[in-house]
């Protein structure tokens, strides 16, 4: 973990009178980083999601209660979250109820669903693999724990 990424959780820690050894994670959005965590950081995102098969054997799922610094695309602490729920479901499932919890656009399905095709498109052919609307996503649903106070978002 870096320096400050390491004082921020040591400050949310003290603030929050939680053990700083409690097992935490940090992350950057995928595409458009700057932007979902802003959105995060707003209280606007609730919700993100992955797709199952591009975790890889060291890569850990996400888990209810679990912590996790969202940094932005230069790894400056932006906010924690708090995981609420973890489901896996096939791409298709997607509602409507979850395109407004990700935040994103106008936060209908259709919006959702665009711009996580051409995501996950660009990700699988990274990967050597192919995208169907049948692979299965990792759902995350979390909650705003705390805000960098001192973060200033670019324009």
């Amino acid at each position: 973990m870096k320096r400050l990424e390491e004082d921020f959780w040591r400050e949310f820690c003290q603030e929050k009178n939680i053990d700083i050894k409690t097992a935490h994670t940090s992350f950057i959005y995928g595409k458009d980083s700057d932007y979902l965590a802003k959105l995060t950081y707003l209280g606007e995102k609730s919700a993100t999601c992955s797709l199952k098969k591009l975790y890889t054997e060291e890569d850990e799922f996400p888990y209810k209660n679990e912590y996790s610094i969202v940094l932005d695309k230069e790894e400056i602490p932006v906010c924690i979250i708090k995981t609420d729920r973890v489901r896996i479901i096939p791409f298709y499932q997607a509602d409507e109820r979850h395109a407004q919890k990700e935040g994103e656009g106008d936060k209908t399905l259709s919006y959702f669903r665009k711009v996580h095709i051409d995501f996950f498109k660009e990700e699988c052919e990274k990967a050597n693999t192919f995208f169907s609307e049948d692979d299965l996503i990792v759902i995350e649903e979390f909650h705003l724990e705390y805000k960098n106070k001192n973060y200033v978002f670019s324009k």
